[in-house]
């Protein structure tokens, strides 16, 4: 990723193994990004694709089931869908049937001795969380084992990665039974957006920035997480997760490392890497008392009424938080963040609010630059500049406004398109480290620890279509500032 010349693949055969092969996340996401590549001659001449699920399904029906997907999104397939399906197959099994990986172990190295074992081989987990461990097992008990020992195997692990720090560090301490570090992509699909990469190349390549990127210039950060959608029939997955092991413990501490980060050594994936876990160790603990003044939890009216939900659940579907990371560069500078369902829309947004100019005659708050990384829907950076007003002695705030789809004439990748890359690749910038992950389970557990201690919230406590709850607009508003939405 980090090397931005190397825009070509090396042409080394690839084996796809992908357990929950005719799962959702395959159909929607993982073979519409391959295929992507495919048509990009972004993929090996020689590469093979194993759809591993329960499903009773031949060949030629799983490869069906994937063009209905394609074609009722509006791909246009084409003659290439043709070529390129020859490559797909279909084992039907179960992940807690050893056997059925020892025939999985036969393909792989039948492959394998093809190219005179010159390949590579992904294995893919799109699977729920819980059958993690019986597949990781198996492989273990297989013949599949030794293959995955090779340097050429990688393993691809789908959020969540673990429900608290305990389950992470059992999932991390099972993998490395088989797998070295540098073999496992934990994968978070934020890292994969076009903006989210660009945090690092805006900032550290224009100096203009990045020498005022502290306590000295920077009043506060914003980070907002926002859904217009619901649970989307994931009522029982979310009424043991909420929104703060969802989405703060994952995607926003990840924005968070991202925007605070040092600038690394070398810009490789190694030294990023570290910097990044140095600012989630770095998130200041709060205290009982603190976590009741700075983190607000919300629940929208209906949720209980949902598929799967308990009709007295106190999961909160709404999280906002104000953040300290105790080190020079952000000395008591707040990071606020909030992130929830059913709200008024759907809004990815990271904004650095820069201090005023106190000897302005106009107010601090007006005369503030802002910086705003739009990553979703529309990709792009909005940056508000002070300009005095054509004709009249006043000054105003002017927008310059980077819009990627009008600027840039390239498409833009999606997501898994530029992550299944980099792990053909061997890039793992752009995958969470297990440091990483065991830090932002440890101050998610901390404030979780303290919220069982607490009574029961008062849910639910905001409507559907609004921005959340009112105590998420007074723990900003009580500082002297406001979200910007």
């Amino acid at each position: 990723m980090i090397e931005l010349l190397k825009n070509k693949i090396n042409d080394i055969p690839v084996f796809f193994v992908i357990f929950g092969g005719a799962g959702d996340l395959t159909h929607r996401k993982l073979l519409p990004a391959i295929f992507s590549l495919y048509r990009q001659k972004l993929l090996p001449e020689n590469f093979k694709i194993l759809g591993f699920s329960r499903k009773p399904l031949s060949d030629t029906e799983y490869r069906k089931s994937l063009y209905s997907k394609l074609k009722k999104d509006g791909k246009n397939t084409g003659k290439l869908w043709e070529k390129f399906t020859k490559n797909i197959f279909y084992h039907q099994g179960f992940f807690a049937e050893r056997n059925d990986f020892e025939e999985i172990s036969l393909k792989i190295e039948g492959f394998l001795k093809k190219f005179d074992y010159n390949a590579e081989i992904i294995l893919y987990l799109a699977t729920p969380a819980q059958a993690y461990y019986p597949i990781i097992q198996n492989i273990q008990s297989s013949k599949l084992r030794s293959i995955c020992e090779g340097k050429n195997t990688r393993i691809v692990v789908e959020k969540p990665f673990g429900n608290d720090l305990k389950s992470a560090e059992i999932l991390n301490k099972e993998l490395k039974k088989v797998f070295k570090e540098e073999q496992i992509y934990r994968i978070d699909h934020y890292l994969g957006k076009e903006t989210v990469q660009n945090l690092l190349f805006f900032r550290f390549a224009n100096q203009a920035f990045d020498t005022s990127w502290d306590k000295k210039s920077i009043d506060h950060v914003q980070i907002s997480i926002l859904e217009s959608i619901g649970l989307e029939s994931r009522g029982t997955y979310y009424e043991n997760a909420g929104a703060l092991r969802d989405i703060i413990q994952n995607h926003a501490l990840q924005l968070v490392a991202h925007i605070a980060m040092e600038k690394p050594e070398y810009f490789d994936e190694k030294h990023i890497r570290n910097e990044k876990a140095d600012i989630i160790r770095s998130l200041r603990l709060y205290s009982k008392d603190e976590i009741r003044e700075h983190i607000v939890r919300g629940q929208y009216k209906g949720y209980r009424e949902e598929k799967g939900v308990d009709k007295s659940s106190y999961v909160e579907t709404f999280v906002a938080m104000k953040l300290f990371i105790e080190n020079e560069r952000w000395e008591n500078v707040p990071i606020y963040i909030r992130s929830g369902k059913k709200l008024k829309e759907k809004q990815t947004k990271i904004i650095i609010k820069f201090k005023g100019d106190e000897d302005l005659l106009i107010s601090s708050d007006y005369c503030a630059n802002t910086l705003t990384y739009n990553i979703q829907p529309d990709e792009g950076i909005e940056i508000k500049l002070l300009n005095k007003t054509p004709g009249k002695e006043k000054v105003e705030l002017a927008n310059l406004d980077l819009k990627y789809r009008e600027e840039f004439k390239e498409k833009i990748p999606d997501a898994y398109e530029t992550l299944i890359l980099d792990i053909i690749r061997g890039d793992s910038t752009l995958f969470v480290r297990n440091d990483e992950i065991e830090a932002s389970w440890e101050f998610v557990d901390h404030i979780r620890k303290e919220w069982n201690r607490m009574p029961p919230p008062n849910f639910p406590n905001y409507e559907k279509g609004t921005l959340g709850p009112n105590e998420a607009e007074d723990l900003i508003r009580r500082d002297g500032r406001k979200w910007i939405n």
